[in-house]
């Protein structure tokens, strides 16, 4: 396992423990029990600490504390990157996340008025079988302008050719969190206020009841607050970034 990624999957032997007389197991019975097991054995609070880890050792400056989960039913495969501005740092995406796991990154500003403004895209399936693509984004300003997210849903490769100026301009008219349905799948995503903020994307699928569909937009699992916590929010804090 990756050094950014935490949990144990969930797989049909997992959806076996809590529905035990269950005989045919859908990639929509591996997502609801991915959404029952957020935090079990503590991997979203590991994922939290991980990411404020990196905080830590990046230091001052514009920057996005990202935490991902995986409750589609099955594996999501990294993709791509749209960079606007800024760079993850030191701990790379991750290159696959498994069912019910998390992962973690740090993406900070490329200089020193710059927000920290990416996108991700991971490939996995629907119910069906058929390939998605769920893309999240989010654009973090410095000081206390509105830090916004994104999240869309395309049929595998959808992304590959995207209008990435539409998609920022869909961004613009979003504010700090947003979801989606779409193709089978679903997608939510939550930034907090402040210049170092807690990014938290829940990838999952549709029609999977309205108690699990509350699970997935639910980031009390992960943090109270997802506003920064960090001193880069004052002018005279705001430094240079440091070197990698």
């Amino acid at each position: 396992m990756a050094s950014n990624v935490f949990g144990n999957p969930v797989t049909n032997d997992t959806v076996r423990l809590v529905f035990p007389n269950m005989t045919q197991i859908t990639a929509r019975d591996r997502a609801r029990v991915a959404l029952q097991f957020m935090n079990a054995d503590d991997k979203a609070r590991n994922v939290s600490r991980f990411v404020h880890n990196l905080k830590a050792a990046y230091g001052t400056g514009t920057s996005t504390l990202g935490m991902i989960y995986n409750a589609t039913g099955g594996n999501l495969t990294f993709v791509l990157n749209h960079t606007w501005e800024g760079a993850v740092w030191r701990s790379p995406y991750a290159q696959v996340i498994q069912n019910g796991q998390w992962a973690g990154f740090l993406h900070v500003r490329g200089r020193l008025m710059g927000p920290s403004k990416e996108a991700i895209v991971y490939r996995g399936v629907n119910n069906d079988g058929a390939g998605r693509d769920w893309m999240l984004a989010w654009n973090t300003s410095r000081m206390n302008y509105q830090n916004r997210v994104l999240a869309e849903i395309r049929t595998a490769g959808g992304f590959l050719s995207a209008n990435w100026n539409a998609i920022d301009g869909k961004m613009d008219n979003q504010a700090n969190n947003h979801s989606t349905t779409a193709l089978g799948g679903f997608a939510s995503v939550s930034i907090g206020a402040g210049s170092s903020p807690e990014f938290v994307a829940i990838m999952s699928l549709d029609d999977l009841g309205s108690n699990f569909m509350a699970m997935a937009s639910d980031v009390s699992v992960v943090s109270e607050s997802l506003d920064s916590k960090y001193v880069d929010d004052v002018d005279e804090a705001d430094e240079e970034a440091p070197a990698e």
